[in-house]
Parts: structure tokens; sequence; C-alpha cells
């Protein structure tokens, strides 16, 4: 029994997904149930999971030693512009999947504006995009 999922019920699980403490990888499980039920939501975990537990275990291992290398160090100073080009690629995409219309566009810009030009509190400005969408200005 499959299911295909559009990019609405992607956003909706997404943002139900950011709603739970800890990391983002309930997102996973909750496609995984979307399209295949319980076993789609054991087998997306178990594939999103068990791949990073072997790694950091595997790392974990060898880090005290590496931690003294240079190759080691450039690797993380390399890693701080790779992870911000992963969010910022991400917020693209989902931005491309739930913005419809230029109302929600410049909702959407005026939040991103808020948060990093401002450097304030993403939660006003969070709440007051919802009650736009709620009262359906968007």
């Amino acid at each position: 029994n499959h299911q295909w999922m559009d990019s609405s019920t992607f956003a909706d699980l997404f943002a139900l997904a950011q709603t739970a403490p800890g990391p983002n990888v309930m997102v996973v499980t909750l496609i995984g149930w979307q399209v295949a039920g319980f076993a789609g939501a054991v087998v997306t975990t178990i594939a999103m999971v068990l791949p990073a537990f072997c790694l950091t275990f595997t790392v974990s291992r060898f880090l005290p030693r590496w931690r003294k290398t240079e190759w080691y160090r450039m690797f993380e100073k390399g890693l701080a512009p790779l992870t911000v080009g992963l969010v910022l690629a991400g917020a693209y995409l989902l931005t491309g999947a739930t913005v419809d219309g230029v109302p929600a566009f410049v909702v959407t810009a005026a939040t991103v504006a808020y948060i990093f030009v401002l450097k304030k509190n993403p939660l006003y400005v969070l709440v007051a995009a919802a009650i736009a969408g709620a009262a359906g200005f968007v």
C-alpha cells in the first residue's frame, strides 16, 4: 500500500517534527509513517539512525588521537561553512515547497530578515506569521 506525499504534507510533517525537542530525525519517522505506516516508520528511523550511530561510535574511538593532527583541525574548520550551506539549502527547499504566492513570500522574507538582520527572537515573528495564516492573509 504505497502513498504519495505532496509538498504541503511534507511541510506539515516537517513542522510537526520541529515542535518536538531533540534532533530533527523525527521528520524521517513521520515520512516513513505517512508513506508506509508503522513498518515504514521503523525502517526509515533505523535507516537514518544506524549509519550515524556506527560512524559516531567509530570516530569516537579515534578522536583523541586525531585531535592532535593538523589535518583534523583543518577538517573541523571546513565543516562550519559546509553546515551553514546545508542549512541554507534545506531552508531554500522548504521555502520553495511551502511558499505559494506573493503574500506568503513577503511573510517568509520578512521573517528571515527579522531573524538574521535584527538578531531578534524568532518566536514573535513566527507567531505573527501564524496569526496572518490563520486569518487568511497568507
